[in-house]
């Protein structure tokens, strides 16, 4: 989990051609983000692992595009502000995390999209079949099938969108995302037929989600 380095993303593909059952998953910000941010912006851009070079980042994609990593992720890690604030604490008693959960899917789009040119059917491939079939949930989700649930996003891929801090829907009141500008905003979101987050604002009952246990192999 959490690939950040296409080292790591080549010995994965060397492994798969070898027979082993081994997939890969990163995470939209080392798709997004640099070591640059880092050292430039502060504590904010934290993680484990680090942020990357922008080249090691381009470079990550192909393995993205070409399915050794199945999946894309957030490492969503919404904490409270004050362990997160590097005027209050040493950068290395810092939390690690980047929130990302509210945002990555619009991140993902815009830069798949909108700046590599991709398929928009590689973020159904990332986001939704892919870790699905990893997961062993295909067959309930992962797919718009008969039989599977009606877990559905509309998104807008013209919707023009930037990531402010009075829109973030979780318990930290910033993001590493913040001031990011793209094309493609989700408008509506459904967990089996029910509505659940419409405009970009949560609309859903509390406790509406459900544990899914793998399907045996």
């Amino acid at each position: 989990c959490h690939v950040s380095h296409p080292d790591a993303a080549k010995a994965i593909a060397q492994a798969r051609r070898e027979g082993a059952d081994v997939t890969g998953e990163t995470c939209v910000h080392y798709l997004v983000f640099t070591e640059k941010d880092l050292l430039e912006k502060g504590c904010t851009f934290k993680c484990a692992p680090p942020l990357r070079t922008q080249e090691d980042s381009d470079a990550l994609w192909h393995y993205v595009e070409d399915g050794t990593l199945v999946s894309s992720g957030s490492d969503h890690s919404a904490g409270l502000p004050d362990p997160r604030n590097d005027t209050l604490h040493p950068i290395y008693e810092l939390g690690n995390g980047i929130s990302g959960m509210q945002t990555v899917l619009q991140c993902f789009f815009h830069k798949a999209v909108h700046i590599r040119r991709n398929s928009p059917t590689l973020i159904t491939q990332r986001m939704s079949a892919g870790p699905a079939r990893r997961f062993r949930l295909y067959g309930q989700k992962g797919a718009i099938l008969p039989g599977f649930d009606a877990d559905l996003v509309i998104l807008d891929p013209d919707k023009k969108w930037e990531v402010k801090a009075q829109d973030l829907c979780f318990l930290q009141t910033f993001s590493a995302f913040e001031g990011m500008t793209g094309k493609g905003l989700p408008v509506l979101t459904m967990l089996r037929g029910k509505v659940v987050a419409k405009d970009y604002r949560p609309c859903g009952d509390h406790g509406y989600a459900q544990f899914i246990k793998p399907k045996k192999q």
